[in-house]
């Protein structure tokens, strides 16, 4: 084990960006490591409630008003409105959080791909700094290109497109989107003004993708040479044992249920809700519907279906005959662990890209949202649930999710560690 140090850890978004630190920052503890997690308002009490030192960003209201917004799910108006809210909101906070608390020798900084105040602190102040990505989507590869919507450039596409379209895309919107505010403090910071932010906000010294290389294979055309790849990093609530009564009970009276659950960060999803009641009746199946939204669940419910406001995913799914969701990789990872097909409905940021590859994985199917409806679900989903090749491909996959899964990142940032003393 490597000599302890000071881990500064920044999970800025959702919940599917917040709990892979978690459970990375629970192992470092654990190796007894210092962990401190800078993160949103909102998210202080989970922190806390695992027994981290926590930093408030103190970004309420903005992080709600961001949150309840329906562009941020928008496929273009998403990734804007969220970049305005991270530049505005946190990357000076950040910033300050991590050149205050930064000791010489003995301090990381480790943040996810909203990381602008890491990256400034790395360049401003010299503090080691690690990029972790919960993604793939979130790298860039001109060779052999992500899926980032309903269309996007391929492999197959000619190369002059596809550099004129990544040059178009990073240019002429992400840096015209991030430049000004980003520029403007690195002039109050005496930095040069710079371009490419996409490219820049990588580390320059250590990039990890919390995603193995069966889900992603490596780009080594155009990754950098230190991206590293290593696993999805599993949160397990700790409460993931134990299930509430009525869920028990609902769960004893028939069949594994299909699991619907549009995301923690998505509050208008009634039309979502809608097609899944129509897609269990069609089916006969019994469904579980998890979102706090309640005011979005129609009602009332058919017997054949049950809303709970939260249910730990592992504890569920382990039981679930299927899911149907947004394609985060928090849920993605957790439905790949039980072993059972997907659905998905994509609809900004990396979600596109999950999707294409759990099919690609020949373990799910994705419905773009204006195809998203009752008979267009039901149809995926009798694919799906009827087809044994499907079944075998799940369990396969299911059995390469190691019982260790956090340990790989973990090792990697202690390396760094000590060669960053």
């Amino acid at each position: 084990m490597s000599p302890p140090m000071r881990f500064l850890m920044a999970p800025l978004g959702t919940a599917g960006d917040v709990h892979p630190f978690l459970a990375i920052g629970k192992r470092l503890q654990q190796r007894g490591h210092h962990v401190t997690i800078i993160t949103h308002h909102h998210f202080i009490p989970l922190v806390q409630e695992h027994g981290f030192e926590a930093v408030d960003l103190q970004d309420e209201p903005a992080y709600s008003q961001t949150h309840n917004n329906p562009d941020l799910w928008h496929p273009r108006r998403g990734s804007q409105l969220g970049a305005r809210f991270f530049l505005r909101h946190t990357m000076r906070a950040c910033y300050q959080a991590f050149v205050e608390r930064f000791v010489p020798g003995e301090t990381i900084i480790v943040s996810n791909h909203s990381g602008f105040g890491g990256r400034l602190a790395h360049e401003h102040r010299g503090v080691p700094y690690v990029s972790v990505y919960t993604s793939p989507a979130y790298t860039i590869s001109v060779v052999r290109p992500h899926r980032y919507g309903f269309w996007s450039p391929s492999a197959k596409t000619p190369f002059w497109f596809r550099r004129a379209y990544f040059w178009i895309g990073e240019r002429l919107v992400v840096d015209a989107i991030l430049g000004p505010e980003i520029n403007r403090f690195r002039r109050e910071l005496g930095l040069t003004p710079i371009r490419n932010l996409l490219r820049w906000l990588m580390s320059p010294e250590l990039i990890i993708g919390l995603f193995p290389r069966w889900f992603a294979e490596p780009r080594p055309e155009d990754w950098p040479s230190h991206l590293i790849e290593t696993e999805f990093p599993l949160y397990d609530d700790p409460r993931a044992s134990q299930l509430h009564e009525t869920v028990e009970e609902f769960l004893a009276k028939g069949e594994p249920p299909i699991v619907f659950t549009p995301g923690t960060g998505v509050v208008q999803s009634r039309s979502f809700f809608e097609a899944a009641i129509d897609a269990c009746i069609s089916l006969d199946r019994r469904g579980i519907f998890l979102t706090r939204a309640s005011d979005q669940i129609p009602k009332p419910l058919p017997p054949m279906i049950r809303h709970f406001t939260y249910i730990p995913l592992r504890a569920i799914l382990s039981r679930a005959s299927a899911i149907v969701y947004h394609g985060g990789i928090g849920t993605l990872a957790q439905g790949l662990r039980a072993g059972i097909p997907h659905v998905v409905m994509p609809m900004a940021h990396d979600q596109p890209d999950n999707g294409h590859r759990l099919e690609r994985l020949g373990v799910g199917r994705v419905i773009w949202p204006r195809r998203f409806s009752g008979p267009n679900l039901a149809a995926a989903l009798e694919s799906l649930l009827t087809d044994s090749r499907v079944a075998q491909r799940c369990r396969e996959l299911a059995a390469r999710i190691p019982a260790d899964s956090v340990g790989p990142t973990v090792e990697a940032l202690e390396k760094f560690a000590a060669a960053s003393r």
